[in-house]
């Protein structure tokens, strides 16, 4: 079973008759990824009340291209003159990359990064998101493979910039029908970004109608009834 048409894909090149191969995408739980009022607290805690915020929630992975994100960012607010702030939450074995990048960039001007938070916190951090931002690199990995974050952010009816890369277009096609960019163009995502601000008055309609399409096609409970019609047509045929 594959989680993305795109690793359907690469193991019916890699030999893998095709009528043994089915696909069970990733899901969310809508219950527990479920629309909050803004944590005030918190964001007045991190400095970003009347900001509009574009974060990046997960692991800082040298293949999340985290560092495009801040140049994007840095550029948007250079454009545009907006209060953009950028939120980081989470750490991983890019950090100190990142870290060197958001030097370079003067990024301690507009960025706040909380370091690992526990999961049961995450939804009080996209709470207080404009904008959740992915940025995978054009990769193997990042073509093929499709992370939970996109998935929990549409959940919480959030409004979702990503690079343009298979595996994330297989979600965010059907569910936004926008916010996808050319990898590795941070003018393309300064863009993205500073439509996002100028439009923001429209974004909670835009992420309600998201997240009505993530209980609907990739609610945990779906998928598992999926699964068992996959299964069947994939191995039944042994």
């Amino acid at each position: 079973m594959a989680i993305t048409p795109a690793l359907k894909d690469w193991l019916i090149e890699a030999g893998v008759p095709a009528e043994r191969v089915g696909v069970l995408r990733n899901g969310a739980s809508p219950d527990q990824f479920a629309p909050r009022p803004r944590d005030e607290a918190l964001a007045a805690r991190l400095g970003l009340n009347g900001a509009f915020v574009v974060a990046y929630v997960g692991s800082v992975a040298p293949y999340e291209g985290v560092g495009d994100i801040i140049a994007a960012v840095a550029e948007a607010r250079r454009r545009s003159g907006r209060n953009i702030r950028f939120l980081l939450v989470g750490d991983g074995r890019a950090s100190e990359e990142v870290e060197r990048i958001a030097a370079d960039l003067g990024a301690e001007a507009f960025m706040t990064a909380t370091g690992r938070v526990p999961h049961h916190e995450i939804a009080a951090y996209y709470s207080i998101a404009d904008v959740v931002a992915l940025a995978r690199h054009d990769i193997p990995v990042c073509r093929i493979i499709s992370p939970l974050k996109p998935l929990e952010a549409l959940s919480m009816a959030k409004y979702v910039i990503s690079t343009d890369v298979p595996a994330i277009r297989d979600i965010l096609e059907p569910a936004q029908g926008d916010g996808l960019v050319p990898p590795g163009s941070v003018e393309a995502y300064a863009d993205a970004i500073i439509h996002a601000a100028e439009n923001a008055g429209g974004l909670a309609e835009r992420g309600r109608r998201s997240r009505d399409w993530i209980v609907a096609n990739r609610d945990w409970s779906t998928l598992a009834r999926a699964a068992l019609n996959e299964a069947e047509a994939a191995f039944g045929a042994a």
